[in-house]
């Protein structure tokens, strides 16, 4: 017999009356994936993605399976195995496929959502985005990974409440669909890692040009500096206050001040000009 349950105190209660004796309200406190065998029970936790404290928690045995659970089984989806149900661990097999096969469409939804918006990364290379994206990416990705392992271990039989043989076709597909939900999330996360280092080489691009131009300003300025000095420096030799200075004197002094000056400055310039600093 199948049992769902919304209320998780009656599912436990019900899995201690059928003799259940761990705690299973430490399932629910982690969000990891859980599938443990026992002389009588087999109990399997899946945790959907995206929402807190919302696992999908089995107890299989060979009378009952007890499901609890957000998700709903109708009885059309269950009619669709009619034949399986009627055989041994039947019920049980038919449970974690429908719960499985739901959970693994959780995964799907959200990894269609991040799939959008990498796609819509590759043209604003927004790195705060690219970076919020990789980091629930990479959580979703670890989930499918342990999505995966608990299918693998129910196709190899390790399970004796789930007989995947009843059911090999919708297994093997469990499985197909799985790993390739798995493989599209591994090449999304090298897309983001090819996206980050896109942004990291156009913010380098940008950091060089402004180096560039701040050591061309620098240049110029340096240029502009050296230049000026030479006027700077005769008008402030004729600016002393000495008594004596013969070029006053001179009549020619005048014009040879002025012609030196002009001469001094020209060879720094054209110095400069050579070197192209301006």
């Amino acid at each position: 017999m199948i049992k769902t349950f919304d209320d998780f105190n009656a599912f436990k209660s019900t899995a201690l009356k059928l003799g259940y004796p761990k705690n299973l309200t430490e399932l629910t406190r982690h969000e990891i994936k859980f599938l443990e065998k026992y002389d009588d029970f087999t109990v399997i936790s899946l945790h959907d993605y995206g929402r807190e404290n919302n696992n999908n928690l089995m107890v299989l045995t060979g009378k009952e399976s007890l499901l609890y659970s957000e998700k709903k089984i109708s009885a059309g989806e269950l009619a669709l195995y009619k034949t399986v149900l009627k055989k041994k661990f039947g019920e049980s097999t038919v449970l974690t496929l429908l719960i499985t096969h739901k959970v693994l469409e959780n995964y799907e939804d959200f990894f269609e959502k991040i799939s959008d918006d990498v796609d819509e990364l590759e043209d604003s290379l927004d790195i705060e985005k690219i970076q919020h994206n990789t980091k629930i990416l990479r959580k979703l990705h670890d989930k499918i990974e342990e999505f995966v392992d608990v299918v693998l271990d129910l196709k190899e039989r390790k399970v004796r409440e789930v007989k995947t043989e009843y059911l090999t076709y919708d297994f093997d597909l469990l499985a197909a669909k799985a790993n390739h939900v798995l493989n599209r999330a591994n090449s999304h996360l090298s897309q983001l890692n090819n996206l980050r280092a896109e942004y990291e080489m156009k913010s380098t691009n940008e950091l060089n040009k402004q180096i560039r131009f701040l050591t061309l300003v620098m240049k110029n300025l340096t240029a502009l500096t050296v230049i000026l000095t030479v006027p700077m420096l005769v008008a402030s030799w004729y600016g002393m206050n000495f008594r004596n200075i013969p070029e006053l004197n001179w009549q020619m002094g005048y014009l040879a001040a002025l012609a030196g000056t002009i001469l001094l400055t020209a060879l720094p310039f054209i110095a400069f000009r050579l070197k192209k600093w301006i």
